[in-house]
């Protein structure tokens, strides 16, 4: 800001460390310790004269008179926007869903930074939107990383069936899954979602053709139920097709599967499909999670 700005616009900043609590003897050097505070010498600060003692000798430039200056500064040529990528994929402006109930997640699409063909999804978590039912890491992870482990648990046991799975670009860790976490899968080139399917292609379908994708995405979930996995949130959002029996399934948050324990009371947070079936019911005590999805 001195360079194109001159000194005389540029305003001084000082910066501190605030502890506050219980805090042991620390091993600072002089340097680090003019910028660490306690918290009653930060409250000092309301005296002028203590406010001094921090501040006085320091060029008193007033921003409110050159925030014309500052907008044609930060908004000009010499600031540009970060290119944000995310394990090599460059998300597209606008989210393809983002109709979640309780706006836990949208997703996106994106390509690869060095080969626009190569599409990805990205699910871009707000755990936030929850309060603090999941504010610790492992919270967090439990749903998080739910749709990678179902696809390594079918993978493992089912190689064919986890080609219609989306598989996760990069494995990702507990710690990874911060409040806004973001997950990638590769998405075949030519499948479409079916909500947009059923708008843009399937009028286009004779019958017999309706049926081979009836048939195709039914025999998906036999065998993931076949597996003990059971998707638990079926709906159009999470199913991508092409004709004429290509089907992959994604949308895993709320599933169950035997390595891991049910999503249990988080299972009407989570899920993006908001029928009530009649197995929801009580007096349908005897319903599982895989009647559910049939």
């Amino acid at each position: 800001m001195k360079q194109k700005l001159g000194p005389q616009r540029t305003p001084f900043i000082l910066a501190f460390v605030v502890m506050h609590g219980s805090i042991g003897k620390m091993d600072l050097s002089d340097d680090e310790n003019r910028s660490v505070l306690n918290m009653t010498e930060f409250l000092s600060f309301r005296f002028e004269q203590c406010y001094k003692t921090y501040f006085g000798g320091r060029s008193r430039v007033n921003p409110l008179d050159y925030l014309a200056e500052y907008d044609s500064f930060f908004q000009g040529a010499n600031f540009k926007p970060k290119d944000y990528l995310i394990d090599g994929f460059r998300p597209d402006a606008s989210p393809i869903f983002d109709d979640h109930p309780q706006k836990l997640y949208s997703e996106f699409r994106a390509c690869a930074k060095d080969d626009p063909t190569k599409l990805a999804l990205l699910r871009q978590w707000d755990f936030g939107a929850l309060g603090l039912d999941l504010i610790g890491e492992t919270d967090r992870s439990f749903l998080g990383l739910r749709e990678q482990r179902v696809y390594e648990y079918v993978k493992e046991r089912n190689e064919e069936l986890s080609l219609s799975l989306l598989q996760p670009i990069s494995r990702k860790a507990p710690k990874d899954v911060t409040l806004d976490f973001s997950e990638l899968f590769a998405l075949p080139g030519r499948v479409t979602r079916l909500t947009e399917f059923a708008h843009s292609t399937l009028r286009k379908l004779s019958p017999e053709e309706r049926l081979t994708l009836v048939k195709a995405v039914v025999s998906r979930f036999a065998e993931l139920h076949d597996l003990n996995v059971a998707h638990r949130d079926v709906g159009d959002h999470c199913l991508w097709v092409d004709r004429p029996a290509k089907v992959v399934i994604t949308g895993f948050p709320a599933a169950y599967y035997p390595e891991m324990k049910t999503v249990g009371a988080f299972r009407d947070k989570v899920k993006v499909e908001q029928s009530v079936l009649p197995e929801d019911l009580k007096v349908q005590g005897d319903a599982t999670p895989y009647r559910r999805d049939v």
